[in-house]
């Protein structure tokens, strides 16, 4: 199996607690394209993680806010070609310039 990549556009974000206030924050950015749509996100908030994920993000797409995500384009790659695989980065749509949650995520980790 080898990555997948692709073009989405970002419908939608969440940025908060998703399972009840006290809960673990988190958030994710609902990607879609023709006929489908997808999730990118859903690790635990915390320490130096919440830092380099919403700064990876902003700074890759290049927007200035989190609310500003919401209708931009973007490139995605996924585990493999599988739908029901993991979307682990997301691109700027015309630079070669990609942000990889899932590197992040295991980097950060205690």
């Amino acid at each position: 199996m080898s990555d997948f990549t692709g073009n989405a556009k970002i419908d939608s974000t969440d940025l908060g607690f998703h399972d009840g206030v006290g809960s673990i924050p988190n958030f994710w950015l609902r990607l879609s394209g023709e006929g489908w749509v997808q999730g990118f996100g859903g690790y635990a908030l915390g320490g130096v993680f919440t830092h380099k994920a919403i700064y990876g993000i902003l700074n890759t797409l290049e927007v200035e806010s989190w609310e500003k995500l919401t209708g931009q384009l973007v490139r995605f790659r996924r585990e493999s070609d599988q739908w029901s695989a993991k979307v682990v980065a997301i691109g700027h749509p015309i630079k070669d310039k990609w942000f990889d949650l899932a590197a992040c995520a295991k980097e950060c980790q205690p």
